[in-house]
């Protein structure tokens, strides 16, 4: 299999099903669940070691702050929480008009930050009611006064998770580095190159930190060409090319997320043929003609 320039074309990767613990989960329950993502935690206070008892980091290589691709929103929510996260919305998000409008896409959010500096992580699922998973982590983490260099951010990088090429500088003095797994042979596309084009797209598509909109901060979607990625993108701030002014982490699986979306349009259709038979049952059954 070819190798893109700086981006490894690697075998697709298992899902993880690593336990965290209960209470942690448990106690944030309101933010852990798609769908209900307007019920935000509102006790801003420190969770109690006690409930982060057993919350442990995804054993996948490929993870950002210990989450992986096929995690459950439970188990992603508590990992969070237990580093000091919680759950919130991007300034200016009318989150309850724009959840809806989600939900009838077929798009499953949430949002966390933390109150000690600017840092932000998105996660989005998919699956069927009670199965959902993680397919698609970001985050973006702001650095404020002592800011590292570029350099060093992405060394860091290398160094906890072994990327198969070196980091690249790409426009306006970005830097990034990750890999990208893309199917072999290619379907449904017009040609393998769009198909690349489309997953290293995706790999770096997410601000976590910015305003959610399916317009400007576009959703990733479910592609089954897309296997798991992972990458690092840093930019540089505006008076020193070389000093970091932000990091964006991003793990994907687009193939997983497309295998669970046609899960949970399967249980869906399932559940209307389901209500569609009794409906028939009972007309069948209790049915009333009128008189003639």
């Amino acid at each position: 299999m070819p190798l893109l320039p700086v981006f490894a074309l690697t075998a697709c990767g298992g899902t993880n099903d690593t336990p965290v613990g209960n209470n942690a989960a448990a106690q944030f329950n309101a933010a852990a669940m798609p769908g209900n993502a307007t019920a935000a935690v509102e006790d801003k206070k420190p969770v109690p070691s006690s409930a982060c008892a057993g919350v442990q980091d995804s054993k996948e290589s490929d993870n950002v702050l210990g989450i992986a691709p096929g995690m459950s929103p439970a188990q992603a929510s508590a990992l969070l929480i237990c580093k000091g996260y919680v759950a919130t919305f991007p300034v200016g998000d009318d989150h309850e008009r724009i959840n809806q409008q989600e939900e009838q896409q077929g798009i499953f959010r949430q949002d966390f930050g933390r109150n000690d500096r600017r840092d932000y992580v998105r996660l989005f699922s998919e699956g069927r009611p009670g199965a959902q998973q993680i397919f698609y982590v970001a985050r973006a983490s702001y650095f404020g006064d002592n800011a590292p260099t570029m350099e060093a951010v992405a060394q860091q990088y290398v160094d906890a998770h072994h990327p198969p090429e070196k980091p690249y500088q790409y426009r306006f003095g970005i830097i990034r580095v990750g890999k990208v797994n893309i199917s072999e042979p290619i379907s449904g596309r017009a040609s393998p190159e769009a198909t690349r084009k489309q997953c290293i797209d995706v790999a770096f598509l997410h601000d976590a930190g910015d305003r959610f909109s399916t317009v400007m901060n576009v959703p990733p979607r479910p592609d089954p060409d897309c296997g798991p990625s992972m990458t690092l993108e840093v930019i540089p701030n505006g008076r020193n090319k070389e000093v970091a002014y932000l990091a964006h982490y991003r793990a994907s699986n687009l193939r997983l997320a497309a295998s669970l979306r046609d899960q949970r349009n399967a249980a869906a259709q399932a559940a209307q043929n389901a209500q569609r038979a009794a409906e028939t049952q009972d007309a069948k059954a209790n049915g009333e003609l009128p008189d003639l």
